[in-house]
């Protein structure tokens, strides 16, 4: 089987790929490496900048085939803010913002959006990346969200305590993760990398 190391160490997204992508590849966790990867900071323009950032630095420094990611967030009400760097809110906060700090700052800056306008969109891209080819896939997902916050919450992923994607269940990966799988086009993207 072959292997393929996940550039990332938020452990939602880890849970994700392991429940949708063991079946098909050896996956390999950063945490699983003898030496960890000082990945640059992800500071490109558009998400598959930063996926292709991040499968690359993670090839190079292991030499395993690796896939990166990056999502973007556009809130429909603030123009399509806070965009690629979603996590620091393009530079407004700090990369080692806390969970509860980012939920209070995001709260704030949506306090006045009507009900009916609390709409916006994940702008994903998942790039591999083994040192002669990379392939990318983007896919966008639609999400409402609330005014109140849900606890608990998917740690590193904030949003999670007020979003609503349909069809996706944030904190039911285990016992539905074939559902899940399909809202976040795993199966498009198990066709991708195996693809000869």
């Amino acid at each position: 089987m072959k292997k393929l190391l996940i550039a990332t160490s938020n452990p939602s997204k880890e849970k994700i790929y392991a429940e949708n992508l063991t079946p098909h590849f050896d996956l390999v966790f950063l945490r699983d490496l003898k030496n960890p990867i000082i990945f640059p900071p992800e500071n490109e323009p558009t998400v598959e900048a930063n996926a292709l950032l991040k499968a690359k630095t993670a090839f190079e420094s292991s030499g395993i085939a690796s896939l990166g990611d990056d999502a973007g967030v556009a809130i429909d009400a603030l123009g399509g803010a806070p965009g690629v760097m979603a996590r620091r809110w393009n530079g407004l906060l700090a990369d080692e913002t806390s969970d509860e700090d980012w939920i209070e700052f995001f709260m704030e800056k949506t306090k006045h959006v009507p009900d009916h306008l609390r709409t916006g969109k994940f702008q994903i891209a998942r790039t591999y990346y083994d040192g002669k080819k990379s392939l990318t896939q983007n896919f966008e997902i639609p999400f409402t969200y609330e005014r109140e916050v849900r606890r608990p919450y998917l740690p590193r992923w904030a949003m999670s305590a007020f979003l609503r994607c349909e069809g996706v269940h944030w904190l039911d990966f285990k016992n539905d993760p074939l559902a899940n799988g399909k809202h976040l086009h795993m199966a498009e993207l198990i066709e991708l990398l195996t693809r000869k």
